[in-house]
C-alpha cells in the first residue's frame, strides 16, 4: 500500500542532505499532491533542482512543466530544450516527447523526419505512445516513406503491451 504522507517525508528528509534523487521525487509529490499540497511552482522548483544534478527523469518533468505553464510561464521552446536535455542522456519518455515537438513544430522547427528518429528510440525503449506514433507516421507516410507492413508492427507492439494503447487495438 503507498503512503504518500510518508514518501514525501523520507523525501524531504533526503533533499535536506543534498541527495540528488530525490528533488525529481519531491517535485512529483508537489505535481500530484502526493503527502503534501498541490503546488506546481514548488513542483517546478524542485525538477530544476532535479535537472541542474542531471537527474533525466526530472529534465523531463521539468520539461512538461514547461510545456502546459505548470510552476513557470508556459514556453514550447523551452519544453522542448529540456526534452532534448533528457533524451540525449537516453530517457526514453523524453525521447517521445521531443518527437511530438518536432512532429508538431512546438518549440522546435517542424521536421517529421527528426520526429522519427525520436519516436524509433522511444518506441524501441517501449514507450507505448511513440510505438503508436510511429506506426502513424509508417501508415500516413509521415517523414517516411508510406509502409503498411511498419505500420502494423508498431501499432502491434502498442497494442501488445499491458497498458496498451487503445487506439492501436482499434486499427488492427
Amino acid at each position: 500500500e503507498q503512503d504518500y504522507n510518508q514518501a514525501f517525508i523520507w523525501y524531504q528528509k533526503a533533499a535536506r542532505q543534498d541527495v540528488p534523487s530525490s528533488y525529481n521525487g519531491l517535485g512529483n509529490c508537489y505535481q500530484y499532491g502526493h503527502g503534501v499540497e498541490q503546488d506546481y511552482k514548488e513542483a517546478a522548483k524542485w525538477y530544476q533542482k532535479a535537472a541542474a544534478h542531471h537527474d533525466l527523469a526530472g529534465t523531463n518533468n521539468l520539461g512538461l512543466c514547461y510545456y502546459y505553464g505548470r510552476g513557470v510561464p508556459q514556453s514550447y521552446t523551452e519544453a522542448a530544450a529540456q526534452y532534448r536535455q533528457a533524451a540525449r542522456g537516453g530517457n526514453a519518455i523524453a525521447q517521445a516527447n521531443l518527437a511530438n515537438c518536432y512532429f508538431k513544430g512546438e518549440g522546435v522547427e517542424k521536421n517529421r523526419y527528426e520526429a522519427i528518429v525520436w519516436y524509433r528510440r522511444a518506441a524501441e525503449a517501449g514507450i507505448v505512445s511513440a510505438q503508436y506514433s510511429l506506426g502513424y507516421c509508417y501508415y500516413q507516410g509521415h517523414g517516411v516513406d508510406q509502409d503498411f507492413d511498419e505500420a502494423v508492427k508498431w501499432y502491434t507492439k502498442a497494442a501488445g503491451q499491458r497498458l496498451g494503447n487503445e487506439q492501436s487495438r482499434h486499427l488492427l
